[in-house]
């Protein structure tokens, strides 16, 4: 996968022409601020392989904001999955160009990417089930995120919805500041909690 997505990079610096919206339409983006990521590296993934899955979350989350023209939904989930991307990997050149371009009210162009919206879904939710079996809290935290992101992405896929009630009755518990290690017994993963909660984290 590294080497599709080292690709899809090189495509992604070509094509980093945006425009600006007018001012009566720049859009509402509350930047997320990562200084340092809440992930240690006790999770179960390289570093290579971090910076590839916040690639691929960036380069979705930059086509369904262009798709949606910037919509109120499209914003949110986005802003979700930016903070995600950069807690994974805080220098990702894909989430970082975004993050700046969407608090500066500029749209950006649309970009290839390496999955269909299915594929990347499943993905998600397939790497979410390996984390929760290679075991430890981060792991167990960030399959959370992967499994609600994949639900979210395919939303009509039966079988995505099954596995991830059945590895998560619960609520995904939000990730933060705070360290990941400290379980929260109320867990809420609404777009206002992931907000606060995933996009800002300090050393």
């Amino acid at each position: 996968m590294t080497g599709c997505w080292q690709a899809v990079a090189a495509f992604c610096a070509l094509v980093s022409v945006a425009y600006a919206l007018d001012p009566d339409d720049r859009l509402r983006w509350d930047a997320p601020k990562i200084v340092a990521s809440v992930f240690s590296e006790s999770l179960g993934m390289m570093g290579s392989e971090r910076d590839d899955y916040a690639t691929n979350l960036a380069d979705y989350a930059t086509n369904l904001v262009i798709s949606a023209k910037g919509d109120a939904a499209s914003l949110a989930f986005a802003h979700r999955a930016v903070a995600l991307a950069l807690q994974l990997s805080p220098k990702n050149k894909r989430a970082t160009a975004l993050n700046l371009q969407l608090s500066k009210g500029i749209l950006p162009k649309p970009v290839e990417v390496g999955y269909h919206v299915t594929a990347l879904a499943r993905v998600l939710v397939t790497r979410g089930k390996l984390l929760v079996k290679q075991g430890g809290e981060e792991n167990e935290q960030l399959a959370r995120y992967f499994v609600q992101l994949g639900v979210e992405i395919d939303p009509t896929n039966s079988e995505l919805a099954r596995a991830a009630e059945g590895l998560f009755p619960e609520k995904p518990q939000p990730i933060g500041s705070e360290s990941p290690k400290v379980p929260q017994k109320n867990h809420d993963c609404s777009t206002h909690r992931w907000q606060q909660k995933l996009s800002v984290s300090s050393s």
